[in-house]
């Protein structure tokens, strides 16, 4: 069970990282984007551990603050996880990013274009044709040229933007009192996927990742994670029940991970699917039994070398 507060937090919302570009009635735009901040109160004069939230939502909706129902299942927010961490003394920052019905452009920040996997947007096309029905949107094809470029657009503004947040990070870390290079990103489903290509698709240069729900979508891990590169460990949880795309991916995933010598852990989530609290047990591959949100602090501890 997860400790007690050490740290009462402090909260700074709507803090702008940056400019995304969009498109409106055709039209290119932009807007900003996004955070909030959540801070340990009385954690000292050393710079702090860090946490970057992500949220999940089929890239096409989310929020940083809230969890969403989803035919009667419910995502523990970001707010929650960003609380969580700030209490224990580490700061965390939940962010905003472009999503679909905004018609992201993605402009090739923090990533090279060619690990781009198009091909691979296949494989969260279950929720988004969900998603985009429930939001009154038309459908997409991913065998249509142009939705795929829609989609994977989508997705890669999203890396771009969380690229973006951690650059914003580290530029402030003195006003922040935050340490640069303890940086660890986490996130749920779409924020899960964001987090793996930064951590694992980019040169960021993270601590650690920690995945909910995860895909090797819009980049292509497979080339970036190689045997002797200095990819951070990561953590992965799928539900037993989890979405196709997540099921029929993460098999080879961590075959390939093992492959590579990646430092990685991964947990079921037995009887949940896509959703699950982050009070759920989840099962280790050595039989450990943790509530999700225990594993997750652990993780984050040691890639930290916090507490």
């Amino acid at each position: 069970m997860t400790e007690e507060p050490l740290h009462r937090v402090e909260v700074t919302r709507d803090i702008v990282y940056a400019e995304g570009r969009i498109r409106v009635d055709g039209q290119e735009a932009v807007r900003d984007l996004w955070m909030d901040a959540y801070l340990p109160k009385g954690a000292g004069e050393d710079p702090l551990p860090v946490v970057i939230y992500t949220h999940g939502g089929a890239f096409h909706h989310g929020s940083p603050r809230t969890g969403y129902r989803v035919d009667g299942a419910l995502s523990t927010s970001p707010e929650h996880y960003c609380r969580l961490f700030a209490e224990l003394g580490y700061a965390c920052f939940a962010i905003n990013y472009r999503l679909g019905p905004e018609e992201p452009i993605a402009s090739g920040i923090g990533y090279d274009e060619q690990r781009v996997e198009r091909d691979t947007i296949a494989l969260m096309m279950d929720r988004v044709s969900i998603i985009r029905q429930n939001l009154g949107m038309r459908p997409l094809d991913v065998s249509d040229p142009k939705d795929e470029l829609l989609l994977s657009d989508t997705v890669l503004s999203a890396t771009e933007d969380l690229w973006r947040a951690i650059d914003f990070v580290r530029s402030n870390a003195i006003d922040f009192g935050v340490d640069p290079d303890r940086i660890v990103l986490g996130g749920f489903s779409a924020g899960a996927v964001t987090s793996l290509n930064v951590a694992h698709g980019t040169d960021a240069g993270v601590a650690g990742a920690f995945m909910l729900s995860t895909a090797p979508i819009g980049l292509n891990i497979f080339e970036t994670v190689r045997e002797g590169s200095s990819a951070p460990p990561a953590l992965i949880f799928t539900g037993q029940y989890d979405l196709s795309g997540a099921l029929a991916s993460i098999k080879g995933l961590l075959q390939h991970y093992h492959d590579v010598g990646l430092d990685y852990e991964f947990a079921w989530v037995p009887g949940f699917g896509h959703f699950y609290p982050s009070g759920a047990p989840s099962l280790g591959a050595d039989g450990s039994i943790q509530s999700v949100e225990d594993r997750i602090v652990a993780f984050v501890d040691r890639a930290t070398g916090h507490r």
